[in-house]
């Protein structure tokens, strides 16, 4: 075969988003795969893999919100929509996401349908119990223990709320999100899983897992371009993940697909650099070196200047919360 014709099928390839309809097919048919062969397997070697299944569909879904890999949003839907993850209808994921791409201020609470922060006066009125668990959610340890149920209550209590108050798509959505919930659990029994070994041992530890990639991904700053990070990893993160992890390139070019990030990234690595304020991390051995028993943040999201520092007059608050405020760069 001629270079010509190794660079014209290598085109044609990623014209069709060939390795995303691939990552797709693994996903689908090693599930699938795990599922009808679980009982000679064992749940100790089919639910691990369900849970690697059920993470990396997460980074699918992801790239099928953001148009990926057809032009169709309702056959992206089709792709990324199954319920995998039954407690994320994929059309409130697309709602809550593309809305977080959409705000001028990440991380800011009341903008950002994304952050984990809170303003100062919401802080004040949680209990001691809650701000306790809020500091460990700041960890990484915490994130992923304790994160995937905090969330996983924000937004379905949200969602309840706007139903009650009328909301009929919101209602139809988490309608249809039932009845495919259900069908996936009566398959699941056919084959000796039980909807709550699959939501304890497989849901809840992907969910935990993903939020590895979510964790730092963003910060607060004094610009809009310093607020979104880059995380270096090796193959496994990086596969699982879609290559998110270079998260500023995702934010400035959202339309390119994962596949074609890190070439972008190696290609403006220091352009990108220097344009977040260094908030590159060079693993996730390091995230998790750093993060994983100690705060990340206050889970306040407290004014900065142009400097990148926080103002003085929040200098009470953060004794009050016995925490650095990690707002300028990350430690490495």
């Amino acid at each position: 075969m001629t270079s010509q014709n190794r660079i014209y099928q290598q085109n044609v390839w990623n014209r069709y988003e060939g390795p995303t309809w691939l990552v797709a097919i693994l996903i689908y048919g090693g599930f699938g795969t795990t599922v009808v062969f679980s009982e000679v397997l064992g749940l100790a070697v089919a639910l691990p893999i369900l849970t690697l299944l059920i993470a990396w569909q997460s980074s699918l879904t992801h790239e099928c919100v953001h148009g990926h890999p057809t032009k169709n949003v309702w056959l992206n839907s089709v792709i990324g929509g199954p319920p995998l993850s039954p407690h994320v209808p994929y059309a409130r994921y697309m709602d809550i996401h593309l809305h977080h791409h959409s705000v001028d201020h990440l991380t800011k609470p009341g903008l950002d349908p994304e952050s984990f922060y809170f303003t100062p006066s919401e802080w004040q009125r949680l209990s001691p119990f809650m701000r306790r668990l809020h500091t460990f959610n700041m960890t990484l340890l915490g994130r992923m223990i304790v994160g995937p149920l905090m969330d996983a209550m924000t937004s379905i209590s949200a969602d309840f709320w706007a139903i009650l108050n009328g909301d009929k798509r919101i209602a139809a959505i988490w309608l249809g999100q039932a009845g495919l919930v259900t069908a996936l659990f009566v398959l699941l029994g056919l084959y000796g899983i039980t909807w709550w070994q699959y939501i304890l041992f497989c849901v809840y530890p992907a969910s935990g897992l993903m939020r590895v990639r979510s964790f730092l991904e963003h910060r607060p700053g004094p610009t809009q371009s310093k607020r979104t990070a880059i995380v270096e990893s090796g193959w496994f993160w990086s596969l699982l993940f879609l290559n998110n992890n270079l998260h500023v390139v995702h934010h400035d070019r959202p339309r390119i697909p994962w596949y074609q990030i890190p070439a972008y990234y190696r290609a403006n690595k220091a352009a990108i650099a220097k344009k977040n304020g260094g908030y590159v991390m060079p693993s996730y051995g390091a995230v998790f070196r750093n993060y994983f028993f100690k705060p990340l943040d206050v889970p306040v999201h407290l004014p900065i200047v142009a400097s990148g520092t926080t103002s003085p007059a929040i200098t009470v608050l953060h004794e009050s919360v016995s925490l650095p405020h990690t707002a300028t760069e990350p430690q490495i």
